[in-house]
């Protein structure tokens, strides 16, 4: 990945170009779940694409965050949840769509 393409993405966001394409999606949710140790997980909340939340915390039980994903999740439209799961351990791809 280089910079420029990096700073491209932020420069189309900041613009309000991607607003149109994103508002045609539908709220997506993608979670990284940290196992153990410094690890954190993250909540990213996701319209198309633009990313519109990002979130993260460390050191919670499973059922402490899967309060935080539903917590973060009420405050969008979100219907019924199915988790995706790609790969196994701590490097799955671990994804929850609507």
């Amino acid at each position: 990945m280089q910079r420029a393409w990096i700073r491209a993405a932020f420069d189309r966001h900041d613009s309000g170009e991607l607003e149109p394409i994103a508002r045609r999606h539908t709220i997506t949710m993608a979670l990284d779940i940290a196992r153990f140790g410094p690890d954190s997980t993250v909540l990213a909340i996701l319209q198309g694409p633009c990313v519109r939340e990002l979130v993260s915390w460390r050191g919670a039980s499973i059922t402490e965050t899967v309060d935080r994903v539903i917590a973060h999740g009420g405050r969008h439209t979100i219907g019924y949840l199915r988790p995706v799961v790609r790969g196994n351990g701590p490097t799955a791809d671990r994804r929850i769509h609507p």
